[in-house]
């Protein structure tokens, strides 16, 4: 019976010695990339193309007022997103994702996965005037690759 009992203590510290220390080929999947993302007034500063899949956007506020950012995707053959802002014939865009209002000096970060196509940055703070700041020239488009 003793015999037995050390044989089920020796399994048992052998099972739990594996299970708390990875083996060698237990790897953690690479981190996404990321895309740094700048707001001012009234613009956003990013990359043209952005690989496809996950990908993180870091996002800082370097202008004086504050900003946030709407991820929308867009067809191919929709006009440009500065056209469609200021023209009197809008279609609606899906939103992907969304960065709240950040004030000045201040960053955030948000995840999405992407397919190849186009995509558009808003911002939709609206000014002391009533306007927002996408209308004001706070609308840019990327392409996904």
């Amino acid at each position: 019976m003793i015999a037995g009992f050390r044989l089920a203590a020796v399994v048992l510290v052998g099972f739990l010695t594996a299970c708390a220390a990875p083996s060698p080929d237990a790897r953690l999947p690479p981190a996404p990339p990321e895309v740094e993302v700048t707001m001012a007034e009234y613009q956003f500063g990013h990359a043209a193309i952005v690989p496809r899949g996950r990908v993180v956007f870091r996002v800082r506020n370097e202008g004086e007022l504050e900003h946030a950012i709407t991820l929308v995707a867009l067809t191919e053959d929709m006009p440009p997103i500065a056209e469609q802002l200021r023209g009197d014939e809008r279609r609606g865009v899906p939103s992907v994702a969304r960065l709240t209002d950040r004030a000045p000096g201040e960053s955030g970060f948000f995840a999405a996965d992407l397919a190849p196509g186009r995509y558009g940055l808003l911002c939709f703070v609206l000014g002391s005037d009533r306007k927002s700041h996408a209308v004001k020239g706070m609308a840019s488009e990327f392409r996904v690759r």
